[in-house]
């Protein structure tokens, strides 16, 4: 079944904004020399990016849209609260990316670790210096018109929750301990690249498998 989604998926307009946005990276390690804590602070900041998009989604969510929460009494499942569900995403967004940031500023040696005392040098002293502000840009806007569409579409968004979780809890760790490996190795571009290749593959199959969870967290929540 998964294995006939791929061609499917590969023939949907909204997967290759996200391709061409994950593939900017290649251009910051080729042509800018871009070393794997810059590569590892790009992915860190790009969580903020998606769980912004993905914050509106949900504030903005009309009916059928979030997964039901199964009725404790045995009643009838009641559909979630997108404002509250966005609250609550922020607030764990927060925790999750301030543990990333306590062990990268320990861990990832760089300039960029000097640039810390405030969001406003972090951002001119490093983010605009080093280029990283272009594929976060590109992604920025890939996930605002992709999040435009899907509200217009009414489509349901359990599994963009669930890929949210997915990221900051597998990939990031997944990223960074491949990003340490690439800081003990020397930083070479090859293992750069298999790194943005890995998120690549990953996202791409959690839009072939995502819907497939959802729905059989949702047949599960209404029985």
């Amino acid at each position: 079944m998964a294995a006939r989604r791929w061609p499917t998926l590969l023939t949907r307009w909204e997967i290759w904004p996200v391709i061409a946005g994950n593939l900017l990276p290649l251009l910051g390690i080729f042509y800018l020399g871009w070393d794997a804590s810059t590569l590892i602070i790009l992915y860190w900041l790009e969580t903020a990016v998606v769980g912004f998009w993905l914050v509106v989604r949900l504030v903005l969510a009309g009916p059928g849209v979030l997964p039901p929460i199964k009725s404790p009494t045995g009643g009838q499942p009641t559909e979630q609260d997108g404002v509250a569900l966005g609250l609550f995403v922020i607030l764990h967004a927060a925790v999750f990316m301030g543990i990333h940031m306590f062990m990268l500023s320990g861990l990832a040696p760089g300039a960029w670790s000097k640039h810390l005392a405030s969001p406003a040098q972090f951002i001119l002293g490093f983010v605009i210096p080093s280029g990283i502000w272009l594929p976060l840009l590109g992604l920025f806007a890939a996930r605002g018109v992709l999040t435009v569409n899907e509200i217009r579409a009414n489509h349901v968004a359990g599994h963009l929750l669930a890929g949210f979780y997915a990221r900051i809890i597998l990939m990031q760790f997944v990223i960074i301990f491949g990003g340490m490996a690439a800081l003990l190795l020397g930083s070479p571009a090859l293992l750069l690249v298999l790194i943005v290749l890995f998120k690549i593959v990953a996202e791409a199959c959690w839009e072939v498998f995502g819907p497939a969870i959802e729905a059989a967290f949702s047949r599960t929540a209404r029985n």
